[in-house]
């Protein structure tokens, strides 16, 4: 399956290769706001993206919007169009799966008590693919 080595690499991109990495860099030379000026958006995927460097990173960020972003990937698979996402995601049953999607998954990773930016979700009501 050609998604099985990208599966496992996912919380290394969101670490690495996404806003995470990147705005520190900004932030130290001057070539935009205070991070508290900073806003984080995307769709579908990109919400994705969103809970996750919000969760790992919300010292970076402002403000947040997820839009249409599976925010639980333990479950995803489980509810309407879901489980064809399993080719890219991998899948929570399989214990190997579940280690690397814990890792990531924005509604998991919400910490008591840790300051997070003000954050607005979208979804669409007739959404069958993302379920909040």
């Amino acid at each position: 399956d050609r998604h099985y080595p990208l599966r496992r690499q996912r919380q290394m991109c969101i670490r690495d290769r996404s806003y995470t990495l990147y705005i520190p860099s900004l932030l130290l030379t001057n070539l935009t706001f205070p991070s508290d000026r900073i806003c984080i958006n995307g769709d579908s995927n990109g919400g994705l993206l969103v809970g996750a460097c919000i969760n790992q990173r919300p010292e970076l960020f402002g403000c947040a919007v997820a839009g249409v972003g599976v925010m639980d990937m333990l479950k995803f698979h489980k509810y309407t169009i879901g489980a064809a996402w399993c080719s890219d995601f991998g899948c929570a049953d399989n214990p190997e799966d579940f280690k690397y999607l814990i890792k990531y998954s924005p509604v998991h990773n919400v910490k008591k008590g840790k300051p997070y930016p003000a954050v607005l979700l979208n979804t669409a009501d007739h959404d069958d693919r993302v379920i909040l």
